[in-house]
C-alpha cells in the first residue's frame, strides 16, 4: 500500500512539474508571439515609409527636369537677348555716326 501511496505522490509531483514547464512554454510561445507581432508592425511601418521616399524621389527627379528644361530656356533666352542687345548697338553706333 505504501508503495501506491507513494508512486501516486510521485505522480503528482510529476504532474506539477510538467504543469509548471507547460506553463513557462506557454509564457515563452506567448513572449515570441508579441515579438512577431512588433516585428510586423515595423515592417509595415518600414515599408509605408519607403514607399513614401520612392514617392518623393520620383517628385524631385520631375522637379530637376522641369529645371533643367528652364535653365536651357533660360540660356536660350539669354543668348538671344545678347545677339539683340548687339544688334541695338551696332543699330545706335550707327545712328551717332550718322
Amino acid at each position: 500500500m505504501d508503495g501506491g501511496r507513494e508512486q501516486a505522490n510521485r505522480s503528482v509531483v510529476e504532474a506539477r512539474n510538467a504543469g509548471e514547464r507547460l506553463h513557462k512554454i506557454v509564457s515563452v510561445v506567448s513572449k515570441v508571439h508579441e515579438m512577431n507581432v512588433q516585428i510586423a508592425t515595423a515592417t509595415e511601418e518600414q515599408s509605408a515609409v519607403t514607399e513614401d521616399i520612392n514617392r518623393t524621389m520620383v517628385s524631385i527627379q520631375g522637379v530637376a527636369v522641369e529645371l533643367e528644361s528652364t535653365s536651357r530656356q533660360s540660356t536660350e533666352s539669354g543668348k538671344r537677348l545678347s545677339t539683340m542687345s548687339d544688334g541695338l548697338s551696332t543699330v545706335v553706333t550707327h545712328f551717332k555716326r550718322g
